[in-house]
């Protein structure tokens, strides 16, 4: 009488075989537990723990704006799940990481879901799966770059209610009343450069602990808000306003 989810696959393809390969392999809190896998017509039906919940995507559509310790206790949880790939031997990439794939329980509990687009190093010849909003296209595909690119998407979304691309789009992309140990996390999992960004999952948890502590002790930062909104402005009319025919035309009466 116990409540199962089941997913099936084509029997011949990658991503089911892939995917019943994760869950047998790692045995940990995070991934659902794998209870059989029945092939037969041509498919392969795997079965495993149901999480009950939702996922990201659900909550950022009811339109739940993140605090930062809510967005520090998920990422961690996630970061621990991911760690466990990167560790992998061979090392693993989770390679799909999306608000749609984070399931979250009424008791806090952080699961990852679909491991069809796992990737392994070493292998000569696959299909690189994954949604396109949230890999960085010029990294390459089998680096672990590519899940905390992904975190750091993330991040953003559920710290501001907008996609990255959105805010960078329409001008909302300000993260300033953000606290300075959550911006420096951010703008360095979003680096187009692998070399920029953080090499794996373990070397991002290492900077999540510090703002964790700086939270717990009281040593947040916070810039100035005024200072920097006349810089911001300042910058926003020199790069976008002075293109302008009458921005450049009041720029001369100024200066005359």
């Amino acid at each position: 009488d116990e409540m199962l989810a089941m997913k099936s696959y084509p029997y011949v393809g990658q991503e089911g075989q892939r995917e019943l390969q994760v869950l047998k392999e790692i045995k940990s809190q995070g991934i659902p537990f794998l209870f059989d896998c029945i092939k037969e017509d041509g498919s392969m039906n795997i079965f495993m723990e149901y999480i009950p919940g939702k996922n990201l995507r659900q909550i950022l559509q009811s339109k739940h704006v993140f605090t930062e310790k809510e967005v520090l206790s998920i990422g961690k949880k996630v970061l621990h799940i991911i760690q466990l790939f990167h560790a992998h031997s061979p090392q693993w990439i989770y390679g799909d990481l999306k608000p749609e794939n984070i399931m979250i329980t009424e008791k806090g509990e952080v699961y990852l879901i679909d491991f069809g687009s796992v990737m392994i190093d070493g292998e000569k010849h696959m299909d690189v799966h994954g949604t396109k909003a949230y890999y960085c296209e010029t990294a390459g595909a089998m680096l672990p770059f590519r899940d905390t690119y992904a975190l750091g998407l993330i991040m953003y979304e559920m710290l501001t209610g907008c996609s990255y691309q959105q805010g960078m789009l329409n001008g909302k992309a300000d993260v300033r009343q953000l606290s300075g140990e959550c911006q420096a996390i951010m703008k360095k999992a979003v680096r187009l450069n692998p070399q920029e960004g953080y090499e794996d999952a373990i070397h991002m948890l290492k900077d999540f602990d510090l703002w964790e502590n700086a939270i717990t002790e009281g040593r947040i930062s916070y810039q100035s808000r005024k200072r920097n909104d006349v810089i911001g402005d300042t910058c926003r009319f020199l790069m976008h306003g002075f293109l302008k025919p009458e921005s450049q035309g009041m720029l001369i009466l100024l200066v005359i």
